[in-house]
């Protein structure tokens, strides 16, 4: 038996909660209006907030096949 690090990695992801189309359109339009918002005013704990969106988006379309 060998050891296979991306299930491991999978097996160490929590699984709070499932993403769903509606999940990604809501994340989606979020990550709308924080880019908006920030088009306005440049602060820096907006710029993380989209981060955290675009990863969110990127992980769901990897995993589940959901486009933005």
């Amino acid at each position: 038996m060998t050891f296979d690090l991306e299930k491991a990695r999978d097996a160490a992801k929590p699984r709070s909660w499932q993403i769903t189309e509606d999940r990604v359109t809501a994340i989606d339009q979020g990550l709308r209006f924080l880019e908006w918002s920030n088009a306005k005013n440049g602060i820096v704990e907006t710029k993380k907030h989209i981060a955290t969106l675009q990863t969110m988006l990127e992980e769901a379309s990897d995993e589940h096949g959901f486009e933005r």
